[in-house]
Formats: C-alpha cells, sequence, structure tokens
C-alpha cells in the first residue's frame, strides 16, 4: 500500500467493453452516493483508464493514426488494436514486401511468426495486456516472467493460448520471447537463403537455453540442425562441423483420403449413374449359347464349321450384302468389283457398238448454229 493513502477500499470493477482496450467502469453501489456522484467517479475513472491505457499500450494508436493516411495499412493497423499490439500467424501470403515496408515505417512489424508492434512487449505493457485478456476470460490475471528473459519454461499455470498472445512462442522444450526470435530467425534465414550454413557458435546463448535443446528450438523456429560428422580412422581430412539449413518442404503431401473415400466426395462415376443397357452383340450371344466343341475342318457342314469360319450374324442395323461371291479368291473379286474390292458396284461386260442407241449428227437442222451456217454460205 504507498505511505500515505491510508487505508485502500474498492469503489468500481471493471467489465469487459466493445474492444479489448476500452474496458468499462460499473461504480460499485453505496449509501453514501447518490446518482449524479456515482456518474463522477465513473467519468474521473474512465479518464484515468483511458490515459493508462495510451501510456503504455501508445505504439499501437500511434500506428494506426499513421495508417489512415494509406488504405493499404489500414487493416493490419485495425487487426493490431483489436489483437492488443500482437496478432499471430505468417505474414508471408498475406502482405507482399512493398507494404512490409510501409508497416515498418509506422512501427508495425510483419514478420515470420507474427505481425506486432515491438513496444506491446515491454514490461509494463505486456503486463497490462495480460491484465485486458484476463478480464475478457473473466479469470486471474497470470504471473509473468521478469523482463530480461529470453527463454522460458512453460509455466503449469498459464492458460491455453495465453502465452502467445502475450508474445512467447512455444519452441520445443521451452518458450522464446517473439522479439527476439523473429530478429535470430531473420539472420538465419539470410545465412542459409542459398546452401547450410555453418553453425554460429554463440547460437544457444542468445536464445537463452543450453546446447542439447538447440535442434528442437531451431526445428521449430522452421531451421535443421545438421550435426557434424563423427571422426573415422579411414576418413582422410578433418570431419564436417555443425551446420543449419532452412526445413526441406516435402515433395509430396500425405494422401488424407483413400480412393474410395475422394470417389465418394465427388459423387458417382459415370459408369455408376446409370445401368447398363446394351446386352451382348449376336455374335457373342451365339458363341455363349452354343458349346465349344472340337470338330475337323474337312467335310464339316455349315453349323459344325468352326468358329473362324463361321460368318457372324448381321447387325439389325447393317445392310444385306447381295452382291455374288467369287470363288475365284481375291484376284477375281478384284476384278469384278474394284482394285480394291467390295467398295465398288458390279460393273459387267461392256455391251458391243451396234446395240449402242445411235446420237442425232450435230449440229440439227433446226439448231440456231446451223441456221447461222447457211446464212454465212449464202453471203459467201
Amino acid at each position: 500500500m504507498p505511505a500515505g493513502l491510508g487505508d485502500i477500499a474498492e469503489v468500481a470493477k471493471l467489465k469487459p467493453g466493445s474492444e479489448p482496450g476500452k474496458p468499462l467502469i460499473e461504480v460499485l453501489p453505496s449509501e453514501f452516493l447518490d446518482g449524479a456522484q456515482r456518474e463522477r467517479i465513473r467519468a474521473r475513472l474512465a479518464t484515468w483508464i483511458e490515459a493508462l491505457v495510451k501510456r503504455d499500450l501508445g505504439a499501437i494508436f500511434t500506428a494506426e493514426e499513421k495508417a489512415a493516411e494509406d488504405n493499404t495499412l489500414r487493416g493490419p493497423a485495425f487487426r493490431l488494436r483489436e489483437e492488443l499490439g500482437l496478432a499471430l500467424g505468417r505474414t508471408d501470403s498475406e502482405i507482399r514486401p512493398d507494404l512490409r515496408q510501409k508497416l515498418k515505417g509506422i512501427g508495425i512489424r510483419a514478420g515470420r511468426y507474427a505481425l506486432y508492434v515491438p513496444e506491446a512487449l515491454k514490461p509494463r505493457a505486456m503486463a497490462l495486456r495480460a491484465q485486458l485478456w484476463s478480464l475478457l476470460r473473466g479469470i486471474e490475471t497470470p504471473k509473468l516472467p521478469s523482463g530480461g528473459l529470453i527463454a522460458v519454461a512453460p509455466p503449469a499455470d498459464w492458460p491455453r493460448g495465453f502465452a502467445e498472445t502475450m508474445g512467447w512462442l512455444p519452441a520445443g522444450p521451452v518458450l522464446l520471447r517473439l522479439d527476439v526470435a523473429e530478429r535470430i530467425a531473420g539472420e538465419l534465414g539470410h545465412l542459409t537463403r542459398k546452401a547450410p550454413a555453418l553453425l554460429p557458435g554463440d547460437l544457444a546463448s542468445r536464445l537463452g537455453i543450453k546446447g542439447e535443446n538447440l535442434g528442437p528450438v531451431l526445428d521449430a523456429m522452421g531451421f535443421r540442425l545438421i550435426p557434424a560428422d563423427t571422426e573415422d580412422e579411414k576418413q582422410f581430412g578433418p570431419p564436417a562441423p555443425a551446420r543449419i539449413g532452412q526445413q526441406r518442404a516435402p515433395r509430396f503431401e500425405p494422401r488424407q483420403q483413400s480412393r474410395q473415400q475422394q470417389r465418394e466426395g465427388q459423387g458417382p462415376r459415370r459408369d455408376d449413374r446409370r445401368p447398363e443397357r446394351r446386352g451382348p452383340r449376336p455374335d457373342q450371344r451365339q458363341r455363349d449359347d452354343k458349346p465349344a466343341e472340337a470338330t475337323a475342318t474337312e467335310g464339316a457342314t455349315p453349323e459344325q464349321a468352326p468358329p473362324e469360319q463361321q460368318r457372324p450374324e448381321r447387325r439389325p442395323d447393317q445392310r444385306p450384302d447381295r452382291r455374288p461371291k467369287p470363288d475365284g479368291g481375291p484376284q477375281q473379286q478384284r476384278q469384278l468389283y474394284g482394285h480394291k474390292g467390295g467398295n465398288d458396284r458390279p460393273r459387267g461386260p461392256r455391251p458391243p457398238r451396234e446395240d449402242r442407241v445411235a446420237l442425232p449428227a450435230m449440229p440439227r437442222p433446226d439448231s440456231p448454229f446451223a441456221v447461222l451456217a447457211a446464212l454465212k454460205l449464202k453471203k459467201d
């Protein structure tokens, strides 16, 4: 209790408002206060709360005022105000490089793991954000770690989602502070942009962790630790040192559903939509009805002839072939029906010349050409 204030009594309580940064004040009922006095107390407390929020979280409101001049910056700034200065999630797919530079100019960082305002991760701002977050959920405010820590073990009494909202990223066995993780991840990403690079010797100390936890922490950050090669008697030269590289993306996505489930999700196949209406072909039905019997080729009747020598039945939509079949083979067939056989009509023998119809002599006497010729001869 501060010196000189005497006894402290509760006069009001906070309630969730329309926004996380604007809580409502409800003055406690008292027999010594009338309506006007209660309103004066509520207004004075509201002014004090508003000044406190602007003092500790002023960078959020300043960034929103600067973003009002550019319509491309209003969305991210409004989102940060709604989420108290920190919005988790990768920003690579949502924010373009040019927009990233604009956000940096107004005090907003679009990093690998979150969109945030660096001032919101300071101890005083984090304490106020923790109180406002707990007020929205109606729970007691969890205890925060000291301001100088970079990595902490996950506290057992923290509710779900509290660590991420406060700016502590789960990284394997520890929680990393967001601003430190973003800075180190940016350096490692530039170092390994082309190929795996030599592991920095002070990386574990910069992350505030032990060397044995470096592999799981880097894996959670999106990198992979390549351990050093062990010495071998048959190997010439020094062993390869420990290196660090970016995680490899899988070539093929794991198949989530089986083919049967995919067909069920896509609807019935074409052959399942309607039943088969076509029956077997006549030649197929004839072969199925007659039992297969081995018969001799020579001396066999047409009914007993083997299937390869039987003539298949004509389909209903096929025209009958009324052409005589020659016995002389393909050569005689070409002579009668043309070179290719079967495509031309039978020509037959040519009729004699005397039987042909005699055509009248040309030109005819009554034709205009004959009259003109006669006139020309008279002139001559």
